[in-house]
């Protein structure tokens, strides 16, 4: 039965017993009727027996009716709290049954509303600390992992990883199989370094962070591990692409240093593995940091350089052990700046390298080669001329389909 009915069923009752019960005394005097004593005991018992019965009813309803609500409104304070998704348990269909199963509802959709609004910061949040095309942790998360190892009080060794090469592949390959090729690589990475915090910091770099500072020859053993695994051959668009990485090792103290001076060593130390040729690691000393401007500097004048034309070649003769005669020349790179001197091969091809200008001054080498070669053959000297390309032109096929 509906509470509204209910009600007015018990208020109906009471009304109709009180109106009889006058009614029976108002006709009783009007005509001055006589009643025996036990007759008007029996009139009043049932009165008061009436009337207590319409009390205690209406009292029991009452009572009801203030713990049906008082569950509801302790129900509303238990979601008020946070404590979405609890229920009540409700049985009957009247309208505070009506109520509890709209906050029921209520209670319901809050948790789902949360749970959504969870997720959803889960996925900001994975978002802003990890990167989006290898899944690793980026360079902001590698900031909060070694800000938790400097509240730890702890120490940590830090190593940097470099793809050799990397922007003249991607040149070269095209962004697609670049980005392919990244996924690989930090796959590699992470497989091999599982048990430590392994994040990718910038368009090539990779840094592997291990806590604590272990013995040097198992920080030896692991970055041989990850260079090996890395060397192996990756299958891009149906070719077989062999990278290779090289790194810079930095000891991060927490209690001495700060970290962004920690990965300023490390990579002043990939700087200088970089410098000393294709898959090198180097441990960082202070010598380094005197060496970073000028890295810089020769950065910023090879682009000139190359724009310019100013890499220039040197013939080296190949001569016969048996007859002495010159048999070939192999043409070697050379570069003297304005400004800076004579550049050492091996200074200015790893960071021609890195930056992506391996492949024009392939070009411009092999052109010089093939003009002088041809001035030579004139003149009925026939010499071979051998141009040592660089590293990376040799690790596919597209590279020379590229120089024509």
């Amino acid at each position: 039965m509906k509470l509204h009915v209910k009600l007015s069923t018990i208020l109906s009752i009471s009304i109709i017993l009180i109106v009889s019960i006058s009614y029976i005394f108002n006709y009783a005097t009007i005509y001055n009727r006589e009643y025996h004593s036990r007759d008007i005991v029996i009139m009043v018992a049932i009165s008061v027996i009436s009337i207590l019965a319409i009390i205690i009813t209406n009292t029991l309803i009452i009572k009801e009716l203030t713990s049906r609500i008082t569950t509801l409104l302790e129900q509303v304070h238990w979601i008020s709290k946070g404590n979405f998704g609890s229920t009540i348990h409700i049985e009957k269909t009247d309208e505070i049954s009506k109520l509890g199963r709209s906050i029921n509802q209520l209670s319901l959709f809050l948790l789902q509303l949360k749970i959504s609004h969870v997720e959803k910061e889960n996925k900001l949040h994975y978002q802003s600390s990890h990167d989006h095309l290898t899944g690793l942790a980026n360079r902001t998360y590698l900031y909060h992992h070694l800000m938790e190892i400097k509240e730890a009080g702890q120490q940590a060794t830090i190593i940097i990883y470099d793809i050799d090469g990397f922007k003249g592949l991607n040149d070269l390959l095209g962004e697609k199989a670049g980005d392919s090729l990244l996924s690989a690589v930090g796959k590699k990475i992470q497989k091999i370094a599982a048990s430590h915090f392994v994040a990718r910091i910038s368009g090539d770099e990779f840094a592997v962070v291990v806590k604590d500072l272990i013995a040097n020859e198992n920080i030896n053993q692991l970055v041989e591990e990850i260079k090996w695994h890395t060397q192996k051959p990756i299958t891009l668009e149906g070719e077989e692409i062999r990278v290779s990485l090289s790194g810079g090792i930095s000891k991060y103290d927490a209690i001495e240093q700060d970290i962004e001076s920690c990965l300023t060593h490390a990579a002043l130390a990939l700087m200088e593995a970089k410098r000393k040729g294709r898959g090198e690691v180097v441990n960082y000393d202070r010598s380094m940091s005197l060496l970073s401007s000028e890295q810089i500097e020769i950065e910023n004048r090879l682009y000139q350089a190359v724009k310019n034309k100013e890499i220039y070649l040197e013939y080296q003769p190949k001569v016969s052990v048996n007859s002495g005669e010159i048999v070939g020349v192999e043409a070697l790179a050379r570069w003297k700046d304005a400004k800076l001197g004579i550049i050492p091969p091996n200074r200015f091809i790893p960071i021609a390298e890195e930056k992506g200008l391996n492949l024009e001054i392939t070009k411009q080498i092999l052109f010089e080669a093939c003009k002088q070669a041809k001035i030579w053959n004139t003149q009925e000297l026939f010499i071979p001329v051998s141009v040592k390309a660089l590293t990376f032109l040799l690790n596919n096929n597209r590279s020379l389909r590229m120089l024509y």
